[in-house]
């Protein structure tokens, strides 16, 4: 009899260990479930929301823009078209990927006037000038004011972000654009090469005879590994202020956006 209650005890003893041992491993394969689904949302979510900056990125190059102050009129309309014959006038609207044309124009014409000063042939130009210079300014504000506006950025992000899938956080999860302080605008790479090119070599760049470019304006490409055909060329660099070599044209007027802002997250 006692044998027999013995043996009935270590069978239940067996039963319950096992029953523990059991729910054990359910538990522990349970949370690693939990955290393998955990950490691949986790990085679905990273790649979705790369993915929907670097578009808003692309998009903000082209799809914000401003109209130029004088319309058609403008000193600048001649650069307001991507199409690769010249003299085409364009659709007056100035983008990131235009708005270093203006700029590159307004320099030269700015070395120009003082070319002519120095000659003693400036006549009315330096009205011209002031005006280009006044309507740059203009131009670039107003899209700099367009670009941080975030709410022009938020269907960028979400048109990419959104197509992503991030199911291992849920069926119903989605990656959907958030308002707020953390939407911001950034100059990237200063001291790189921005997109104007120099004719010539240095320091005079086929510029007018006695103009010498400060060499801390331009520099050459900047890559590790630069294509060949851009190896021996030169570029204004990236910076905030476009120059001081220009200041006794412009009565301290501020030139600045060689490369503007692009959008970040």
């Amino acid at each position: 009899m006692t044998k027999r209650r013995n043996i009935r005890k270590e069978r239940g003893s067996i039963i319950t260990f096992a029953t523990i041992l059991a729910l054990t491993l359910v538990v522990l394969g349970s949370a690693f479930l939990f955290f393998v689904l955990f950490m691949g949302g986790q990085k679905e979510t990273k790649n979705a929301v790369d993915a929907g900056i670097l578009n808003a990125g692309k998009q903000a190059l082209d799809k914000i823009s401003v109209p130029l102050p004088a319309g058609p009129a403008s000193t600048f309309a001649d650069i307001t078209t991507d199409r690769a014959a010249n003299y085409l006038i364009g659709d007056g609207q100035i983008n990131l990927r235009r708005v270093n044309r203006m700029w590159g124009k307004a320099m030269l014409m700015a070395i120009n006037i003082q070319a002519m000063q120095a000659e003693g042939t400036a006549g009315s130009g330096q009205g011209n000038v002031s005006n280009a210079l006044s309507e740059a300014q203009q131009t670039s504000d107003a899209l700099a004011k367009e670009l941080m506006k975030q709410e022009r950025l938020h269907q960028f992000f979400q048109d990419v972000a959104g197509q992503n899938s991030v199911r291992m956080l849920g069926n119903g999860a989605q990656i959907k654009v958030k308002a707020g302080s953390n939407w911001e605008t950034s100059l990237l790479d200063r001291g790189c090469e921005s997109n104007i090119v120099l004719n010539g070599g240095p320091p005079l760049f086929n510029l007018p005879p006695g103009y010498v470019l400060p060499n801390n304006y331009y520099t050459q490409c900047t890559r590790p590994n630069p294509p060949a055909d851009a190896a021996k060329l030169y570029f204004l660099k990236v910076t905030k202020h476009f120059g001081k070599c220009l200041s006794s044209l412009t009565t301290n007027h501020i030139w600045w956006r060689v490369q503007p802002s692009t959008p970040t997250r």
